[in-house]
C-alpha cells in the first residue's frame, strides 16, 4: 500500500458531541491535519451530506436518533457518490446481524482503542474506494495459506516477515515464479508467488528435476486453501474466482508488467530459503 493522498475527506457521525470531538481530535493528531473532516450529529444530517460530497472514508456510530447507523449504512450504499466508500463503525452496542450483512464494513468497539482506530482508518484510506481497491483480504488469505501449506508439508514453521511496499520498477522475486488473479465482489487481486529452486528440491526429492512443475502444483494447492479460507471468513460473498494461473518467465511480457507495477510484498522464510509473495496494485 502506498502513501496516503493529501486532502482526503472523512465524515464522522456520532450523536454524542464529546465522543465525536475525541474522534475528530485523534484524526487530526494522527494524520497531521491533512484530512478534511466533516461532522454530523445523526444519520439524517449525515445522509444529507452524501449528495454533494464524495468521501474517502465514513466513520459512524450505530445508536443514533432520527436515523440509526444501520439505516445510515443502507443510505450510503444506495447513494450515487458514496456507495463504494469504506465505512468504519465505532459502537458500544455491536449488532451481529449488521456484521453479517455488511462483511466489508469494519466494526470497532467503544471505548475506543485509538491505536487500533488510527491503524484502521489509515488502512481504509490507503486501500481506497471499494470498487477501486486491491483486495487485501485475498492477499492475506494467500499468505496464510502459503504458511499453512509449507508448515504441513515440511513440518516446520515458516516465518512470515513484515509486509513492505513494492515500488514500481522493482522486479518481482523468485527463481521460479508463479502468478494468478483472484476476482471477487470486493475487488481483484493479482498475486505472484516466487520460490527458490532449492526449496522445491527439499519439498519433494522425487521430482527435483522438474521444480517448475512442482512449483505450479504448490501454487495450485495454496490457491485451493486460499479460496476455502476466504470463503469461510466471508460466508455471505461468492468465493473468489481464480484466473490466469501460470508460471512466469523472466523474459515474458507478464514479468515486465509485474515488475513495473507497484504493490505489496511479503517474504516468507523456511529452512533458510525464501518464498516471495507479491500483490500487485490494480488501477
Amino acid at each position: 500500500m502506498g502513501a496516503l493522498k493529501k486532502d482526503q475527506w472523512v465524515l464522522v457521525v456520532d450523536d454524542d458531541p464529546d465522543i465525536r470531538e475525541l474522534l475528530v481530535d485523534d484524526l487530526i493528531d494522527q494524520f497531521d491535519g491533512e484530512l478534511r473532516i466533516v461532522e454530523a450529529s445523526d444519520g439524517v444530517q449525515a445522509s444529507g451530506k452524501l449528495e454533494n460530497q464524495s468521501f474517502d472514508c465514513i466513520i459512524t456510530d450505530l445508536k443514533m436518533p432520527k436515523r440509526d447507523g444501520g439505516h445510515f449504512i443502507e443510505w450510503v450504499r444506495d447513494s450515487q457518490r458514496n456507495k463504494n466508500v469504506p465505512i468504519v463503525v465505532v459502537t458500544g452496542y455491536p449488532e451481529p446481524h449488521l456484521v453479517e450483512k455488511y462483511p466489508n464494513v469494519h466494526f470497532l468497539d467503544k471505548p475506543v482503542d485509538f491505536k487500533i482506530f488510527g491503524e484502521t482508518i489509515k488502512t481504509q484510506l490507503k486501500l481506497g474506494k471499494m470498487d477501486q481497491r486491491l483486495s487485501a483480504d485475498f492477499f492475506n488469505a494467500t499468505v496464510d495459506s502459503t504458511r499453512r501449506f509449507f508448515s504441513k508439508v515440511l513440518e516446520a514453521i515458516p516465518v512470515v516477515e513484515k509486509p513492505e511496499p513494492k515500488p514500481r520498477g522493482e522486479p518481482v522475486k523468485g527463481e521460479i515464479l508463479s502468478f494468478f488473479s483472484a476476482q471477487g465482489p470486493s475487488g481483484r487481486c493479482d498475486i505472484a508467488i516466487g520460490y527458490s529452486s532449492d526449496l522445491m528440491s527439499i519439498l519433494s526429492p522425487k521430482v527435483k528435476n522438474d521444480p517448475q512443475k512442482l512449483a505450479l502444483a504448490a501454487t495450485s494447492t495454496i490457491i485451493s486453501h486460499m479460496v476455502k479460507s476466504y470463503h469461510q471468513a466471508h460466508p455471505n460473498e461468492r468465493p473468489p474466482k481464480v484466473e490466469s494461473k501460470q508460471l512466469v518467465k523472466i523474459d515474458s511480457e507478464l514479468f515486465q508488467r509485474l515488475s513495473k507495477s507497484s504493490g505489496l510484498k511479503v517474504p516468507v522464510s523456511i529452512y533458510q530459503h525464501n518464498i516471495y509473495l507479491t500483490m500487485i496494485t490494480k488501477k
